[in-house]
């Protein structure tokens, strides 16, 4: 799958800057609501509450998730940026967006009721997983901390 340029996403101006290690996902389907619990690496020794993040991505299109061996989109490593915070944790950044997205050009091919430019390409790159959304521009999805 070819595409543009992929950079940082930032769901949120506090987002976690640490390395995820999984995640966890539920689909609403009836409401086309992805709900994505974000598990990020903790320092053992630090009293840290905030180890996980659920990320609500609304008016979804598709989601698609890979293993970390079967990543067929073309995100490397080096597309996820490695964190120039310097926190202990180490990693890299879990938040991508990919423009020019191949894969929402041929999503918007196939359907032929919407445009390509209405869809943004999410990606959450985790230790072994890597989670790919195509959701309407319109609707940002939500960061918040979870309980």
């Amino acid at each position: 799958m070819a595409y543009g340029i992929v950079e940082q996403w930032h769901p949120a101006p506090n987002a976690v800057e640490r390395k995820a290690l999984i995640l966890d996902l539920s689909w609403q389907g009836g409401e086309k609501r992805l709900i994505a619990t974000v598990w990020f690496a903790n320092k053992a020794g630090i009293d840290d509450e905030n180890i996980s993040a659920v990320i609500l991505f609304e008016d979804v299109f598709a989601f698609k998730v890979f293993d970390e061996n079967m990543e067929l989109s073309g995100v490397t490593e080096d597309d996820a940026v490695v964190s120039k915070s310097g926190f202990p944790w180490g990693g890299r950044w879990p938040y991508l967006e990919v423009h020019a997205s191949d894969w929402i050009r041929q999503l918007a091919e196939h359907d032929g009721a919407w445009k390509a430019s209405e869809f943004r390409h999410l990606v959450i790159t985790t230790e072994s997983l890597h989670l790919h959304v195509a959701c309407r521009k319109l609707s940002s999805p939500s960061y918040h901390f979870a309980d």
